[in-house]
């Protein structure tokens, strides 16, 4: 377990996990396909961490996603076939500074303070809401009149799945220190958008509870997001999170006829879910989701998901594997759909190191 580092200052980590994904589909054609996970992708992590005096410390993170181009089930008709060139993916690189008293600093890539907001829960990794578009995959399709599987109008991903704020990107970020369970963020990223976010973690008789509230603005859209999560002792557990975004870009601004307005996204999702430990091996969970979005990618686009799935924990060789089922309804008046339904079983592990 010893790991040397290039400066004896600084100590140095290498951690991260490898995750694969089986999802049997129905989407107008039955398929079984193969990949990555979307949404946790396999990556390697390298972490440095030095102290500059009692109070002030610096650590540096690196996280690197390797994963096949990120070849999600959601790109339904797509091949996930040999490798390609950008099989790596940055998705964080930055240095972070915390003081004591005054909270921390964040410079480089990654978490803006609203990322991660309207995703407070305590499931699993596969869980997590506002994926479905990520773990179902396949596509809405055109009828084809010559009875042939027709072309692919949407794909589950385009209609399902939270922007969750601002994501990662190259930004500064500051959080404030933690003060009774409260903490307070803000982050102002290289094209000009910034955001606010106010977290709470704490435990009130017996139940644990995780929440959070943002306010993100990039330039084209405002988005107001935020989610709640509770977790009894006795294993039971709830979530809610839900996302609005005007969206100042959409087709049709501005136009005296209401008809031609652009719709403003509009996402929500709901959970409960059990944990326990039934076996040796380590903690189960199952879970229940429902999921609906609104004009995520066009307007007219309304869609509703249901999920039910289990997962298990396998603590001795630090594993994690699921199986979830999904069904995904869309409608729209505009739309000729000849399947308006997607349905998709998931079977994936995690493996971490």
């Amino acid at each position: 377990r010893v790991i040397k580092s290039g400066k004896d200052q600084v100590s140095l980590s290498i951690s991260g996990h490898v995750a694969r994904t089986i999802t049997i589909l129905d989407d107008g054609k039955t398929s079984v396909r193969h990949s990555d996970s979307d949404f946790s992708s396999s990556r390697v992590v390298l972490k440095g961490k030095g102290k500059v005096n009692s109070d002030l410390s610096v650590a540096t993170k690196m996280e690197i996603a390797v994963d096949d181009n990120r070849n999600s089930p959601a790109l339904d008709d797509t091949i996930n076939g040999g490798r390609s060139g950008n099989d790596l993916r940055t998705r964080k690189a930055e240095i972070q500074l915390t003081h004591k008293s005054f909270g921390t600093v964040w410079m480089g890539a990654g978490d803006m303070a609203s990322n991660g907001i309207t995703e407070h829960s305590f499931v699993q990794y596969g869980f997590l809401p506002g994926q479905v578009g990520l773990v179902n995959g396949g596509a809405f399709r055109a009828v084809n009149v010559d009875g042939a599987n027709g072309t692919p109008l949407r794909a589950v991903n385009d209609v399902m799945g939270q922007q969750d704020g601002l994501g990662r990107s190259t930004r500064i970020r500051y959080d404030t220190p933690a003060i009774a369970g409260f903490m307070a963020s803000a982050s102002h990223e290289d094209d000009q958008s910034w955001d606010v976010a106010l977290r709470y973690n704490g435990k009130v008789m017996g139940t644990k509870i995780k929440s959070g509230v943002a306010f993100s603005n990039d330039q084209a859209a405002e988005l107001y997001s935020g989610s709640i999560a509770l977790l009894h002792s006795s294993g039971l557990g709830a979530q809610y999170g839900i996302e609005y975004i005007n969206n100042e870009t959409r087709g049709g601004e501005g136009q005296n006829n209401a008809a031609l307005v652009g719709e403003d996204p509009l996402f929500q999702s709901a959970q409960l879910f059990y944990t326990s430990k039934f076996n040796e091996m380590g903690k189960t969970q199952v879970m229940y989701e429902y999921a609906h979005a609104e004009h995520k990618n066009a307007s007219g686009d309304i869609a509703d998901s249901h999920s039910v799935a289990i997962a298990q924990n396998i603590d001795a060789a630090a594993m994690e594997l699921f199986l979830r089922f999904t069904t995904v309804e869309m409608n729209n008046d505009a739309l000729t759909l000849d399947n308006d339904t997607v349905k998709s079983l998931t079977i994936a592990t995690r493996v971490k190191f």
